[in-house]
């Protein structure tokens, strides 16, 4: 019979106690570090994204026109997706309400059948999704990301997701915070030069839908 190297040197009752544990424990923690070092090799390796066109001058969102130092305005987020709009036959901007202070509540619908009411979008069996940014105005950067999607869809790119599904989304829910624009809302927050206001909770902010 061989002795179990963990056993070696052991006497009394708790000799062998750690006989099943202490290998599978030690050949456990092995096989984690081998996994550990291969995860290290494998995110090593570069990522080489499909090539692509350079984005038209007029076409770069306000955010990259300023190298993301700054987000458009309300209105300048509206002008932007009007342009996006005349090229974009399959995109519809709506409005879902207005704000305390009464500005209109941008909502932008894109459908690939052009379903722009919710029975048509319904009758389609696709899934709609709802992607809605700015419910915090200082936490702006989804507003952004959404330009560049529906600018890209309108230059021919991602036509892919048009097919998959409907997309609803909400540029900036908070449009009064939105416009509260100021660098010492968020003094100690890395990014934009100035923020807009969360308003949500400071101000009690409400809609009328």
């Amino acid at each position: 019979q061989r002795e179990d190297p963990w056993e070696a040197g052991q006497t009394g009752p708790r000799a062998g106690a750690h006989t099943a544990t202490r290998p599978s424990a030690f050949r456990t923690a092995l096989h984690l570090l081998v996994l550990f070092f291969l995860s290290l090799e494998i995110f090593a390796l570069p990522v080489v994204a499909p090539a692509q066109d350079p984005v038209p001058d007029e076409w770069l969102t306000p955010a990259e026109a300023s190298e993301f130092r700054s987000t458009p305005t309300y209105d300048e987020t509206i002008a932007f997706l009007r342009q996006i709009e005349a090229a974009l036959p399959e995109m519809k901007l709506e409005f879902f309400g207005r704000s305390a202070s009464g500005r209109p509540m941008p909502l932008v619908i894109v459908s690939a059948e052009r379903a722009f009411t919710p029975e048509t979008a319904l009758g389609l069996g696709k899934p709609v999704i709802l992607i809605q940014n700015g419910i915090h105005a200082g936490e702006i950067d989804g507003k952004d990301a959404s330009l560049m999607l529906l600018r890209d869809l309108a230059l021919g790119r991602r036509r892919d997701l048009l097919s998959a599904a409907t997309l609803l989304i909400v540029p900036i829910y908070n449009v009064d915070g939105h416009e509260r624009i100021s660098p010492f809302n968020r003094p100690n927050q890395d990014g934009l030069t100035a923020d807009g206001l969360r308003q949500a909770k400071e101000l009690g902010y409400s809609a009328r839908l």
